[in-house]
C-alpha cells in the first residue's frame, strides 16, 4: 500500500501462535464450564462465619485443633495410596533439612494435603488418625 511493502511470510508464524493460544484458552473455558455444570456446589461462594472471618479457613483454635500436627511419615509411606501426599511431605522435609520420621506440619499444610488427596480436610485428618499416622496435635 502506498509504497510500503509488507512481507506477509513473517506474519504467518505469529498468526499460528495466536491461533494456538486461542485454542488453549477455549479449551480451558470449556473444561471450566463443564466442571461448573457437573458440580456447581464447588463454585458456590462459601458463607462467612465467625470462624472463617479470621482467615481463609479460620484459625485452627476455632476448629478445635492445635496449630500443628505431628505426622509419622514412615508409617504413611508403608500404608500406600498416599504417594502424592508423601511427595509433599518429603518436599517439606527437604526444605527444612529434616530427615526424621516425625514431621510437624501446620493446619494449612494439612489443608493442602487433603486437597492433594481430593478429600475434605476433616475426613482426611480422620483417615490419618485411623491409620495411626497422626502422632500428636499441638
Amino acid at each position: 500500500m502506498y509504497g510500503l511493502r509488507m512481507d506477509r511470510s513473517r506474519l504467518r508464524p505469529v498468526a499460528a501462535a495466536l491461533a494456538a493460544v486461542a485454542g488453549v484458552l477455549a479449551g480451558i473455558a470449556m473444561v471450566r464450564r463443564t466442571r461448573r455444570q457437573r458440580s456447581p456446589e464447588l463454585f458456590a461462594p462459601e458463607p462467612v462465619t465467625p470462624a472463617r472471618a479470621g482467615g481463609r479457613r479460620g484459625r485452627p483454635e476455632d476448629r478445635g485443633r492445635g496449630p500443628s500436627f505431628g505426622l509419622d511419615v514412615d508409617r504413611l509411606k508403608e500404608t500406600g495410596g498416599f504417594e502424592p501426599v508423601v511427595h509433599y511431605l518429603t518436599y517439606i522435609q527437604e526444605q527444612r533439612g529434616d530427615g526424621s520420621h516425625l514431621l510437624f506440619v501446620r493446619y494449612d499444610d494439612l489443608d493442602a494435603m487433603a486437597e492433594i488427596d481430593g478429600e475434605p480436610t476433616p475426613s482426611f485428618l480422620e483417615r490419618l488418625e485411623q491409620l495411626g499416622v497422626v502422632v500428636s496435635t499441638n
